[in-house]
């Protein structure tokens, strides 16, 4: 496609392991690929360890350690090709818990603390605001939003439910908060 469209501008939404990111490497600038908090933080137990967690469920699936370390790097070398998607699907905890449960995770309230969280944890904090908010809408041609977003070094906690919805990372108290 690549070749056959040359003017063609491309993006792998959600890519979840080292292939996608070998592959979104390989190929011209033109071509970027997404990655979600999900596919950031979590990992195939995370969904089916000890006992199935459905509201950790998410398509593409979250992968093993390996591919998630893969992804972190991919989005820790700074480079452009690599910027975030939310892919926040705020199905009903009912809807989660059903014999089909839904796949996708609701993630779009707390995706910023999470992910400064973990850009801090790493040692990466001033890369954050490229990967979540410079390098997505430069792809597409879009001016930089002149509306600010302020993180705070504050804790807070995510709540358990909110609105019938079990959001990422459910219950767990995070470092960073978004000033109101």
């Amino acid at each position: 496609i690549c070749r056959a469209y040359p003017d063609l501008r491309m993006v792998f939404e959600h890519i979840s392991d080292r292939r996608s990111i070998d592959f979104v490497a390989s190929l011209p600038d033109r071509v970027a690929g997404t990655i979600t908090a999900h596919h950031l933080l979590l990992t195939l137990d995370d969904v089916i360890g000890a006992n199935m967690n459905p509201h950790t469920f998410c398509k593409p699936v979250v992968k093993g350690p390996k591919d998630r370390e893969e992804l972190q790097q991919a989005v820790f070398s700074g480079s452009s090709k690599f910027f975030f998607g939310s892919d926040s699907a705020p199905h009903l905890k009912t809807k989660k818990e059903s014999g089909a449960a839904a796949g996708g995770i609701y993630s779009s309230p707390y995706a910023v603390p999470l992910m400064a969280e973990l850009f801090e944890q790493q040692g990466q904090l001033k890369k954050l605001e490229n990967f979540m908010s410079v390098f997505g809408p430069k792809f597409y041609g879009l001016k930089p939003a002149k509306e600010k977003l302020v993180l705070i070094k504050k804790e807070s906690t995510i709540p358990a439910v909110t609105d019938r919805i079990v959001p990422l990372c459910a219950g767990k108290t995070v470092s960073w908060s978004i000033k109101a």
